[in-house]
């Protein structure tokens, strides 16, 4: 979930991210919140001028004037000529939520399978310890670990192993320290009869929280000598 490339430089790609959907989206942004995050060393009419700068620029590189919207000083994205990965996402999980709520568990595991898809890596890594961009990173981050959990967890009571498997490692390349997500693809290896592979998990695992100084959970040397003695 990266930035897009502009050559008008770091602020305007900054202003091209700020999260701000057309009000009709449900996320609108205040003018002077955008010029506070973006801007945040200049004032009054000197920043209202950058930003309408910038947000004619990105109105260029868009294609279209009615892209963004400026309306009683709300900006928003228009979801008729814009699509944001980080949106899409959302609405994927929203989407797979209600229809796993009303017994769709299948449909619903497709949707989440077609989130997880979308998710690149963290929001805008390269403005890190910006605060206008942590809460989305960690929030995006999160639900991207949740529906792993979730996902995994329904294709192993299926039977699919090797998706499940898919589904863990896919955590994993997030949080190598989520320790559930080894237990997961161990309990994989182990059901499909493929023991090696399982220890060479718990492998893995152990080496990262030896350099750590960490020992795995109780739970998971269960699972080690459940794994030596079958």
């Amino acid at each position: 979930m990266g930035p897009i490339r502009s050559p008008h430089g770091r602020r305007f790609r900054k202003l091209t991210h700020t999260p701000y959907p057309h009000p009709a989206g449900g996320r609108a942004v205040r003018e002077e919140q955008i010029v506070d995050a973006v801007w945040p060393e200049a004032e009054g009419d000197m920043a209202i001028q950058s930003m309408s700068v910038a947000l004619r620029r990105l109105r260029q590189l868009l294609g279209h004037e009615e892209a963004v919207r400026r309306q009683e000083g709300v900006l928003g994205l228009d979801p008729l000529y814009c699509w944001v990965d980080a949106f899409a996402f959302e609405r994927l999980l929203g989407k797979a939520a209600s229809l796993g709520e009303t017994g769709g568990k299948e449909g619903a595991a497709k949707l989440e399978e077609k989130a997880l898809l979308l998710y690149r890596g963290p929001f805008l890594a390269e403005e890190a310890g910006r605060s206008w961009a942590v809460s989305m990173r960690e929030r995006l981050r999160s639900r991207y670990l949740a529906t792993v959990g979730r996902l995994g967890a329904h294709w192993m009571r299926a039977g699919e192993w090797e998706k499940a498997r898919v589904c863990y490692q896919r955590g994993i390349d997030v949080d190598n320290l989520a320790e559930e997500f080894y237990q997961s693809l161990m309990r994989c290896y182990l059901a499909d009869g493929r023991k090696a592979e399982a220890l060479a998990v718990y492998d893995r695992l152990g080496k990262i929280f030896s350099s750590l100084g960490v020992e795995p959970s109780p739970e998971t040397r269960n699972l080690l000598n459940l794994l030596r003695s079958s």
